[in-house]
């Protein structure tokens, strides 16, 4: 368990972008506690100084905002609306997504699970911009955005594009009308594509510990480096991180798409059987 962040004010505004990120992953480890109460510290007790400087850990109070009558069942997204609402992705329901009003106490089922031409099989990849959200769907190979058309609970599906690759898994937009996306790739960590879901360009190698494992099979290391992306409103800066592991990656978009390397921590490595990729206990 990390007790202590140790931040500095070239990531300050990366972390306050990616709030809602960090929440949904610590969801997903169930240690959002911890995890939130920590990073909301950190952006509260960072100061102006340009040296880097320790940030201490404060306790955190909270309330139940949704009560029983308001289930949510099994979720493996969460994304922030706005103020009052959120969306999660729904793995044991009926429908793919709920969108949670938690000042109303009211939730709405959205987006049917099946194989029509306007359902979901496995949706990932939340990203909210105005009043609505858009996922990518892994089996469909299909990127959509549900909007949401009014206060009765009612919602439409834009599809955007289908993608010719069935290696991506997380795809997110950023400027100038292209997506950043991670998947299950020979020799990148993430690639760049179009407005249409085509393949413009990849960066960063993957992730390895020492030499040995650099010659692990591209394949193998990219399945077990597998994690999760999230970029800001502004969709120019992007950080990934990785779920095996402590590594964490921080991005700037430039004008002309080329993702740069702004910081990154990278404590601990994934522990695997390097001919199988199975991660051990």
């Amino acid at each position: 368990m990390i007790n202590r962040f140790i931040l500095s004010l070239d990531m300050l505004e990366d972390f306050i972008n990616i709030v809602p990120f960090f929440i949904n992953m610590a969801l997903r480890m169930k240690t959002h506690l911890f995890l939130v109460a920590t990073l909301l510290m950190a952006f509260c007790s960072c100061t102006t100084k340009k040296s880097q400087e320790e940030v201490s850990v404060q306790s955190l109070t909270h309330e139940v905002l949704m009560d029983d009558e308001c289930m949510i069942g099994i979720t493996s997204e969460l994304a922030l609306m706005n103020d009052s609402m959120a969306v999660v992705i729904s793995r044991k329901s009926d429908n793919a997504f709920q969108v949670l009003n938690y000042v109303d106490k009211k939730t709405s089922e959205v987006g049917k699970i099946g194989q029509g031409p306007d359902e979901f099989l496995l949706p990932f990849g939340l990203s909210v911009k105005g009043y609505g959200f858009s996922v990518y769907d892994v089996n469909k190979s299909r990127y959509s955005t549900i909007h949401l058309t009014g206060t009765d609970g009612s919602w439409r599906v834009e599809h955007l594009f289908k993608t010719d690759s069935l290696e991506h898994v997380y795809i997110q937009p950023i400027r100038d009308n292209k997506y950043i996306a991670s998947g299950i790739y020979e020799e990148h960590k993430l690639v760049l594509l179009d407005k249409d879901g085509s393949f413009l360009k990849g960066f960063c190698e993957i992730p390895y510990q020492d030499e040995d494992e650099k010659k692990v099979p591209g394949m193998v290391r990219s399945q077990v480096y597998q994690g999760q992306v999230a970029v800001s409103p502004s969709g120019k800066k992007v950080v990934h991180a990785i779920m095996a592991g402590d590594l964490i990656y921080f991005y700037e978009v430039s004008s002309d798409g080329e993702l740069v390397l702004k910081s990154k921590q990278e404590n601990a490595y994934a522990q695997y059987d390097r001919q199988y990729g199975a991660l051990y206990a």
